[in-house]
């Protein structure tokens, strides 16, 4: 839908978490789920008011970072179709969006490769909140020209939010032109099939799953994994090779004795020792995302 967040280098301190131990964050969804904190996305704003919180993987010295925004869109909100030049990971977490001719739910993920249009996202009646991660941060992409008036484009603002931070802004700046090569089909349709298109990947996260973001050959790939855990899993103390975001989207665990719910986030950087996990009766589900493949692998800690 929208451009990334900023690319730019530099530190991007994890201000809204606190820290278990050294290099181990956590942090928490905002409460509201669809509707965002305060139903704020009820608001009437012309085109629908989005809200959006973000999380960076990566340090500023780093060739690039992954970017998860967690976004929450109103009901019947329609973002036309659309490319990334980035390797898109796409999964709801609360209500519903049609993308394309596919009506996406919790659990559902699609994954689009650079510089492959796809949409409309039609944002279903309750609202939707859905993680949209762009795997290296990159802010192209765009719409084709016969969407440059819009209204969810060049509607007069979203709302953004920081640490303590809530701003209302514009709504975006977004890039008109050509179709990429392979789109020209699109031209004069207001959508698309999903099954079928290369470069988009349905998926979902039911008995877990993992997906690449980008060529399978690239140490440097994004890796999206759907962790499963059965009740009283141990996962011993490790290290990883990389930074990772997991969010607890079902049962419940214990890292370091820290007991983690649904809307829980650990955020681990690499090389760093991580606690033991225990998961709890109910076993635990986890949403995981690793800046590279090299935090894949669980390592032995020191």
């Amino acid at each position: 839908m929208g451009n990334a967040a900023d690319g730019a280098t530099r530190p991007l301190p994890m201000a809204h978490g606190e820290s278990l131990v050294p290099g181990v964050t956590l942090a928490r969804l905002e409460p509201g789920g669809a509707n965002g904190p305060d139903d704020v996305v009820h608001s009437e704003v012309v085109g629908g008011l989005v809200w959006q919180d973000l999380w960076y993987l990566g340090s500023d010295d780093d060739a690039f970072r992954m970017c998860v925004p967690d976004i929450r869109m109103p009901a019947n909100q329609i973002w036309p179709l659309h490319w990334h030049d980035d390797w898109m990971f796409i999964a709801p977490l609360d209500g519903s969006v049609l993308v394309g001719d596919w009506l996406m739910r919790p659990g559902d993920v699609l994954v689009t490769a650079p510089y492959v249009e796809y949409g409309p996202l039609v944002i279903g009646p309750r609202g939707c909140q859905l993680l949209e991660v762009f795997s290296r941060n990159r802010k192209g992409g765009g719409y084709a020209a016969e969407y440059h008036d819009h209204p969810t484009l060049v509607g007069p603002g979203r709302l953004m939010y920081r640490p303590g931070i809530h701003k209302h802004g514009p709504a975006g700046v977004f890039n008109f032109g050509a179709r990429p090569p392979g789109a020209e089909r699109n031209e004069g349709n207001q959508t698309m099939r999903i099954e079928g298109t290369p470069g988009l990947l349905k998926g979902s996260l039911a008995g877990g799953g993992r997906w690449d973001l980008g060529a399978v050959d690239d140490p440097d790939r994004g890796v999206a994994l759907g962790t499963g855990l059965t009740a009283g899993e141990v996962v011993p103390a490790h290290r990883l090779g990389d930074w990772r975001w997991s969010l607890v989207i079902g049962g419940d665990l214990t890292l370091g004795g820290r007991p983690l719910t649904v809307g829980d986030i650990v955020v681990t950087e690499p090389d760093v020792d991580v606690p033991e996990a225990v998961a709890g009766s109910r076993g635990a589900r986890l949403l995981e995302l690793c800046r590279t493949a090299a935090a894949e692998t669980r390592l032995s800690g020191s």
